[in-house]
């Protein structure tokens, strides 16, 4: 396989640069910089990923969706690829190399990561590479790329690969039943709320998308690697949080409760320290949804009072957290 970091600047047009300083609000010298020091760590990423059978596993996966979605639709959403490429701790390792470079590192993460494994999928491709060709591949170039990279960049390297380790320990704390009832417990707390006073189809999206965006400005201010980071932190374009699957809102109220309780006792039970920030965030995301659904008024602001169903909700909410 040839370089993928030589065959990534190639990629990197003056143009495409441009537009992804766009994206992250900065200017292209900014970008260029900050691509200089995000695809070393995507690689370190896949490198470090591609040392277990697992991970070979499911970096194939990966590519395969990669190239699914290349030929047959759109492009994978920015939260599935970082959390496939970064793992667990995807929202964390952003923020870190965020703070480091000053400016919102994930779409670069995004965009490098998603070069990357398209390179690494062509490469498969040409060569009829399999997961072991790949994984050494991966692992001597990244060998290579860290023997000769400055300083900032091995730092950065190194700060994401403990953030990685650390939201790893976190999520293997819980069963993997465990850990899908935590990562569904906003949009059932949502749900439940929503059910509570029914107010038709397009008042429950608005309701939804204001859950979105909570749970987005929750995860924002959260201590990195801790339980809100890690398993709320990939909420953009996640399934399991405000897609599809699991529950609805023809699910039985009963159940979304349900959800709630056992993803509280995991958490009380495996990552007590994690027990409290855990129930604020629910709580405070009922409140939150509850206050949206107001009439003529938006997050409390104007409108009617929340409804006594609504309250009624919430306080439901509060009780089987807490």
């Amino acid at each position: 396989m040839t370089s993928l970091l030589d065959s990534f600047s190639e990629l990197m047009t003056g143009d495409l640069v441009g537009e992804l300083g766009r994206d992250a609000r900065i200017g292209g010298a900014q970008a260029q910089r900050g691509l200089q020091v995000v695809a070393p760590l995507v690689l370190s990423s896949l490198a470090r990923k591609s040392e277990s059978i697992s991970g070979r596993d499911s970096i194939m996966d990966l590519l395969a969706r990669v190239d699914l979605t290349a030929t047959q639709g759109g492009p994978l959403p920015p939260g599935r690829i970082l959390s496939g490429v970064l793992g667990p701790g995807a929202n964390t390792i952003s923020k870190a190399v965020g703070g480091r470079l000053g400016f919102d590192a994930k779409p670069l993460l995004y965009a490098s990561a998603a070069a990357l494994l398209g390179l690494i999928g062509k490469a498969a491709r040409d060569g009829k590479l399999n997961s072991a060709d790949i994984a050494a591949s991966l692992q001597q170039q990244h060998r290579d790329s860290m023997a000769h990279a400055p300083e900032d960049v091995r730092a950065v390297v190194a700060e994401a690969s403990l953030l990685s380790d650390r939201a790893e320990d976190l999520k293997a704390r819980f069963t993997d039943g465990e850990w899908r009832t935590i990562r569904l417990a906003p949009k059932a707390v949502t749900l439940y709320v929503v059910t509570a006073a029914p107010s038709g189809s397009r008042a429950m999206t608005k309701e939804m998308n204001v859950a979105a965006q909570a749970i987005r400005v929750l995860v924002k201010t959260a201590l990195p690697t801790s339980l809100v980071d890690v398993a709320f932190g990939a909420a953009e374009g996640d399934v399991e949080l405000f897609g599809a699957g699991g529950l609805d809102a023809a699910s039985s109220r009963s159940a979304m409760l349900a959800c709630v309780r056992e993803a509280a006792t995991a958490v009380k039970a495996k990552s007590p320290v994690d027990y409290t920030s855990f129930g604020d965030t629910l709580t405070s995301l009922a409140q939150k949804v509850a206050e949206a659904s107001k009439e003529g008024g938006f997050l409390g602001i104007g409108g009617s009072l929340v409804s006594e169903d609504e309250e009624r909700a919430v306080a439901e909410i509060a009780s089987t957290v807490w």
